[in-house]
């Protein structure tokens, strides 16, 4: 399996997966394309990142009267959103450990939703927490 490694993080991807980055945010695409798994880390420059935090970045959800459940990824802890939208499936994390908040978002169409929900599932048991920043800025996540 090859290995995708950010500045913050790192994730095992099934081989016939591709990742690249766009706008901030590592997107690794299946390979018929059915759907996208993206990845975004933001980092605080002061202060930890608090529940608060996270219910503010889900408010737009919860407005739409989607429920979290609770979710643990390599350490991190928040909430987990299933839901529909306009013909589409979304599977959103948004995690949090001390500075660092992490936004992870599964979407394919509806009808396609069982298709990757499994592999999804065992890439983010292989997501890990890694300071290799210096490491990633001189790479690039679709060659990996």
């Amino acid at each position: 399996m090859p290995i995708v490694h950010a500045p913050w993080w790192c994730l095992d991807i099934p081989d016939e997966w591709r990742a690249e980055e766009e706008e901030g945010c590592i997107v690794i695409v299946d390979p018929d394309e059915v759907g996208e798994l993206c990845i975004t880390v933001l980092r605080r420059e002061q202060g930890e990142v608090d529940s608060h935090s996270l219910r503010e970045l889900s408010a737009e959800l919860r407005e739409q009267g989607h429920a979290p459940q609770p979710a643990s990824v390599a350490g991190l802890s928040g909430d987990y959103f299933s839901y529909r939208n306009a013909g589409e499936s979304w599977r959103e994390w948004f995690l949090a450990q001390d500075d660092m908040l992490v936004v992870i978002s599964y979407c394919c169409d509806a009808e396609n939703e069982t298709i990757d929900a499994a592999v999804v599932d065992e890439m983010l048991e292989t997501f890990v927490l890694a300071d290799n920043s210096e490491a990633a800025e001189t790479e690039d996540p679709a060659n990996r």
